[in-house]
């Protein structure tokens, strides 16, 4: 028997069970919601589901810095100075 066939008999156990509130688990679920959107009903078992809308935003995010480094170097190239030759200001 696996884990994943037992989850139906996991959630009618859970179902009948007082648990009292787990303030992390609301924390990090408001925190989701707030960046990803609205929670599903019921709450996706799958790992992969949390994780996507995160990856999906770091890909962006690489997408864009990738750009703007590439659009930088090209213009250094076009201009004959190297990386080394910039002062860069911070």
């Amino acid at each position: 028997m696996t884990a994943a066939s037992t989850v139906s008999l996991q959630d009618e156990i859970l179902a009948n069970c007082q648990l009292p509130e787990c303030h992390y688990l609301t924390e990090h679920l408001h925190k989701w919601l707030s960046s990803f959107g609205q929670k599903p009903n019921p709450l996706p078992q799958k790992q992969s589901f949390w994780d996507r809308p995160g990856i999906q935003l770091d890909r962006a995010t690489f997408a864009f810095q990738q750009a703007s480094y590439l659009a930088a170097t090209s213009v250094i190239a076009a201009t004959g100075y190297s990386l080394y030759q910039l002062h860069v200001a911070v």
